[in-house]
C-alpha cells in the first residue's frame, strides 16, 4: 500500500475507517427486482472489474505492513436487514454508523458492502413513490471522497461522463494551496528536502500530530463510540446559494467560512447550556482538505468512444487541524463575528507548515514505518469534531431507470470524535449529515435539533445581511 492507503487502512474497535452514504431511490416499475439490479451492475459486472480492480480487493497484514490482494469471488451487494417504519431504519442506520467492524462477513475486509433495501416506503405523505433505501458502507482505503463520487457516478448513473463533467466543473472543497502542475519525482524529493530545510530554520514548530488538543466534554476517552446519525434535506434547494449571498456580501468569506461559523455557533449554544462555566476558548476540528483539488481529466480517464475506462482512486486529502472559536456570546451576529475568526485562523493554516509537513507525514512516513508505529503517530491527532464538505452528485436516472431522489453521507466514526459533520452541495441543496456520540445527545430527536439548528444559523446569517 501507499502511505495515503495506509494511514486509512488502520482499523481498530476505537477507530473506524468506514464512511456511511444513504441514498433514497425510487422506482416506478413496480415488478422491478432492486437487489437483483444493483448485484448485476456491481457483483457480476466485468466492466467494473477493468474499470476499479481496487475495489474487489481485500485488505491483508504482514510483518507490520497492509497490502491489498484481488477477490473476484467476493459479493458486495447484500440485502438489508428487515424494517417496517422510517424510525427503523434511522435505528439501522445508527447502528450501521456506529460499528467500527469490518466490512463484510466477519473480519474478510472488503472494501464496500451495498445494503439494499427491497422493501419500499413512503417517506412523505406528499409522494405516493416506491422508496427503497439503500445503505452504503465504504472502506476509506479504497479512495478519497472525489474519487468514490466518481466511482458511483460511472457504475450507477446513466449518462455517468455527463454527470461528472457537471459535478465537477465547480466546486466548494477546501483548496489550501494554489494549483500545481504534477512534478516528476526527483522534483518531489527535493520538494520535501526543502521543507526538511525549512522545519530546521523555523523555531519552536511542533508537527500537528505531537501537539496537544482538546480537553472538554465534547471529546475523549469518556465518550461511548456509539454514535445518533441524522440528515438535513434541503428540500427547496436555498442554502447553496444563501451560503453564496453570505459569502459575497462579507469581505474575504468563503463557502467553508460560512458553514463553519454555523456550526461553531451551535456547538457554542451547546456549551452555554451544558457547561457554561468551562465553555473553551477554541475547539479543534479536523478539517478533511485536498491540497490541490484535482482537475476533471486528472480524476477520470474517458476512451474515444467517450466511454470512462479508469478512475483515479488515489486517496490525495490531508486532516488538517483547524482550530475554531468559541468565545463569541450566543446572539443575533454570532456566527457572522465568527467568520472574520475563522478566516484568520484559516489564514494562520495556509502559511504555516502543516499541510507540507501532513503531506510528507501521508504519503512518505506512512508508507515506510510499520503499522504500530504509524498508530502511534495517529494517536496524537487528537481533534474535537471533524467536517467533510463534497460536490455531490445532481440528482437523476440510475442506469436500471430508477432515480435517486436523496443522497447524504458521514464520516467515519471515532470515539475521540464527539461531532462530525459531512455535506454534499449539488444543483442549489445543502445537504448536511450530522454524526453525534450517544454520551453528548442521547436522543435521535435533540440529535436531530442540532443539526436544525445550524441550518438556522445560516438562516440569521443570511437575514442579517440587510442590516450589515
Amino acid at each position: 500500500m501507499d502511505g495515503d492507503e495506509t494511514i486509512w487502512a488502520i482499523q481498530e474497535k476505537s477507530l473506524g475507517q468506514i464512511i456511511t452514504m444513504f441514498i433514497h431511490t425510487y422506482d416506478e416499475d413496480k415488478n422491478g427486482d432492486i437487489l437483483t439490479a444493483f448485484q448485476q451492475q456491481v457483483d457480476y459486472s466485468k466492466d467494473l472489474k477493468q474499470t476499479c480492480p481496487k475495489l474487489f480487493c481485500r485488505r491483508g497484514y504482514f510483518m507490520g505492513y497492509y497490502y491489498f490482494f484481488l477477490d473476484y469471488t467476493q459479493k458486495l451487494v447484500k440485502k438489508m436487514r428487515s424494517y417496517d417504519t422510517i424510525d427503523d431504519l434511522k435505528k439501522l442506520l445508527c447502528e450501521y454508523g456506529s460499528s467500527c467492524e469490518p466490512l463484510g462477513d466477519c473480519a474478510d475486509n472488503a472494501m464496500m458492502q451495498l445494503l439494499i433495501g427491497t422493501k419500499p416506503i413512503k417517506w412523505s405523505t406528499n409522494t405516493s413513490k416506491r422508496m427503497y433505501p439503500v445503505i452504503v458502507r465504504t472502506h476509506h482505503s479504497l479512495g478519497d471522497g472525489v474519487s468514490l463520487n466518481c466511482l458511483f457516478i460511472k457504475q450507477l448513473m446513466k449518462n455517468p461522463t455527463e454527470f461528472l463533467s457537471d459535478t465537477y466543473r465547480t466546486g466548494t472543497m477546501t483548496d489550501m494551496r494554489k494549483p500545481q502542475k504534477r512534478r516528476a519525482t526527483h522534483c518531489n524529493v527535493f520538494k520535501y528536502l526543502k521543507l526538511l530545510y525549512a522545519l530546521l530554520r523555523k523555531e519552536r514548530y511542533a508537527p500537528p500530530i505531537l501537539r496537544r488538543y482538546d480537553s472538554h466534554i465534547l471529546h475523549g476517552r469518556s465518550l461511548s463510540g456509539q454514535k445518533n446519525l441524522v440528515w438535513n434535506n434541503d428540500k427547496h434547494s436555498e442554502y447553496v446559494q444563501k451560503v453564496k449571498d453570505i459569502k459575497n456580501v462579507l469581505p474575504n468569506a468563503t463557502f467553508n467560512s460560512v458553514i463553519l461559523a454555523a456550526i461553531a455557533t451551535t456547538i457554542n449554544e451547546y456549551f452555554h447550556l451544558v457547561s457554561p462555566n468551562h465553555v473553551p476558548e477554541t475547539i479543534t476540528s479536523a478539517l478533511v482538505t485536498l491540497p490541490q483539488i484535482p482537475a476533471f481529466n486528472e480524476m477520470v480517464q474517458i476512451n474515444s468512444s467517450g466511454n470512462i475506462c479508469d478512475i483515479d482512486m488515489t486517496n490525495k486529502y490531508v486532516v488538517c487541524a483547524l482550530k475554531l472559536p468559541m468565545r463569541v456570546k450566543p446572539g443575533k451576529l454570532s456566527a457572522i463575528e465568527k467568520i472574520n475568526e475563522i478566516n484568520e485562523e484559516i489564514d494562520k493554516l495556509k502559511k504555516s507548515l502543516d499541510v507540507e509537513v501532513l503531506i510528507l507525514c501521508n504519503r512518505v512516513i506512512a508508507k515506510l514505518l510499520p503499522v504500530p508505529c504509524v498508530k502511534l503517530l495517529m494517536r496524537g491527532f487528537n481533534t474535537t469534531f471533524g467536517i467533510s464538505n463534497l460536490p455531490g452528485f445532481a440528482r437523476g436516472q440510475l442506469w436500471h431507470g430508477g432515480y435517486i431522489e436523496d443522497l447524504y453521507f458521514w464520516i467515519p466514526n471515532s470515539i475521540d470524535i464527539g461531532i462530525g459533520i459531512s455535506i454534499f452541495s449539488s444543483q442549489g441543496r445543502l445537504e448536511m449529515g450530522l454524526i453525534v456520540d450517544k454520551v453528548i445527545i442521547s436522543d435521535l430527536d435533540q440529535t436531530q435539533r442540532f443539526l436544525d439548528r445550524i441550518v438556522h444559523h445560516i438562516d440569521r446569517m443570511h437575514h442579517a445581511l440587510d442590516e450589515l
